[in-house]
């Protein structure tokens, strides 16, 4: 029986089509190294290659169906009896020494054979002299409705192969994924850097207000009050700075959940670097909706449950239809009182025998095929409105994408321009402060407003990048990039 291509061309294709993806838009070469660690530790995707392993295997044992079967048999039987209630087992002739052997297999395009031979000896059969006796038959069945050109077979080969569709599917969703989970990770990492970073950039300023403050009142330029305000906001941005120690921490820890061991993030942005990052990026060009559905594993795994129940129903036809076979047999027997093999006759009174019987079988109602091609039915029903519903969710997932992104980057564009209006009023609140025109608290309003302002900044780079993230995962990666 030859093995169905698809099995290996389709197993090959999807993991190059899925390993062969490159992480676009990142500045670290590191971020597709994680995905590639994560694809190769994760014990999900482990066990999703185990599930596609399971169906090639059974691929393997579908086609043992034309592997032929081979029987061999040798004993005595003298007065044998039939016990009543009595199963497996099985006896040869009786009243004879026999050894006999046969090998049944299914041949194209639809004929099951059995082929033959025997050789008996009969000891003082009903008190005359005892011979051998030679066999040899051939016996062939044609299913010619139910069962039609081994039509059962082709049907588990037709489920099995749609199975492992579905499975592939499921391992391309979880590469998929995988991957999207990889990189939110590692942009989380990225913000919380940044965010570090800005918490210590605040900090640097409050103690810079407070060391400008205590000096100006030594020279009697403020009063002693003016530092309180920068002692508080010098000890709050240190709390900042804790905040954003845990955070980093915490990302790591997400981040080697994922990769599935202990890796050191050698690329650490900072809030230039992540602008820049988010600034750069561009959204991808979608295929056609349809070629995006076809990139999706969620979708894909719909799809193949969707042809098994095709399948079960096209089984379930067939055995509406009534067992019909063509029984053809064939026999030659040569008997000999003292030569194991020979071509003379002895109690038989012909060397060759045949039969030819057509045999018809049916339920007197189809009562339980019917419910299984309902069910089945039903199934089919069932599974065109998840599929729509699928289709529905990816074009939503697209659509929200999109929409993220382009305000992202709009308001990317306004933060860039607030920041630096900030810096210039701190500048300016500063010189003031230094000359005695104002106080600390006009100062630190000022360094508030550029910390809220980079804080945003970091915030809006994030979500843009991440919006981006979840557009190409709804796209399914697809040959586009």
């Amino acid at each position: 029986m030859a093995r169905h291509p698809l099995f290996c061309l389709t197993w090959v294709g999807a993991v190059v089509f899925a390993l062969a993806i490159p992480v676009p838009g990142a500045p670290p070469d590191e971020l597709d190294a994680l995905v590639q660690q994560a694809w190769a530790t994760s014990p999900t995707i482990k066990a999703a290659h185990y599930r596609v392993e399971q169906y090639l295997a059974r691929h393997e044992e579908l086609e043992g169906f034309g592997d032929p079967t081979v029987y061999a048999a040798a004993g005595a039987a003298e007065r044998t009896r039939s016990v009543p209630g009595s199963t497996g087992y099985r006896a040869l002739t009786n009243d004879a020494t026999e050894v006999q052997g046969g090998v049944e297999m299914a041949l194209e395009p639809g004929a099951y054979v059995s082929l033959g031979a025997a050789e008996r000896w009969y000891d003082n059969p009903d008190d005359e002299d005892g011979y051998f006796q030679s066999l040899v038959g051939l016996r062939v069945r044609i299913p010619l409705l139910q069962d039609r050109g081994f039509r059962q077979w082709d049907l588990d080969r037709a489920t099995t192969l749609a199975e492992y569709h579905g499975v592939l599917a499921e391992l391309v969703q979880e590469l998929q994924d995988c991957r999207q989970d990889v990189e939110k990770a590692y942009l989380t990492l990225q913000q919380a850097y940044v965010l570090a970073v800005v918490a210590k950039e605040a900090t640097q300023r409050s103690q810079k207000l407070f060391d400008d403050a205590t000096e100006l009142v030594k020279l009697k330029v403020v009063p002693e009050y003016q530092t309180a305000p920068a002692l508080m906001e010098l000890e709050l941005r240190r709390a900042d700075e804790v905040v954003g120690q845990r955070r980093i921490e915490a990302a790591l820890v997400t981040l080697r959940q994922l990769v599935g061991r202990d890796v050191d993030v050698h690329t650490v942005l900072g809030p230039t670097e992540l602008v820049t990052w988010a600034a750069d990026t561009k959204l991808p060009a979608a295929d056609d909706f349809p070629a995006v559905l076809d990139t999706r594993g969620s979708y894909r795994i719909i799809q193949a449950q969707l042809q098994v129940a095709r399948t079960e129903v096209a089984r379930a036809e067939d055995d509406l239809r009534p067992d019909v076979s063509l029984y053809l047999g064939t026999t030659w027997v040569g008997e000999n009182e003292s030569l194991p093999v020979s071509n003379t006759l002895i109690n038989s009174d012909k060397h060759v025998g045949g039969e030819v019987t057509l045999v018809y079988t049916r339920p007197l109602d189809y009562r339980a095929e019917r419910a299984v091609r309902a069910r089945w039915q039903a199934r089919i029903a069932e599974l065109n409105e998840r599929l729509t519903a699928s289709a529905d969710t990816v074009r939503a997932e697209m659509r929200t994408g999109e929409l993220y992104y382009r305000h992202a980057a709009e308001r990317l564009g306004i933060l860039l321009k607030a920041r630096d209006a900030a810096i210039r009023t701190l500048e300016a609140e500063n010189e003031r402060f230094r000359l005695g025109e104002a106080s600390s608290r006009n100062v630190l309003d000022a360094q508030k407003d550029l910390t809220n302002i980079n804080q945003s900044l970091t915030q809006t780079a994030t979500e843009l990048l991440s919006s981006r993230m979840d557009f190409e995962h709804a796209i399914g990666y697809g040959p586009a990039q």
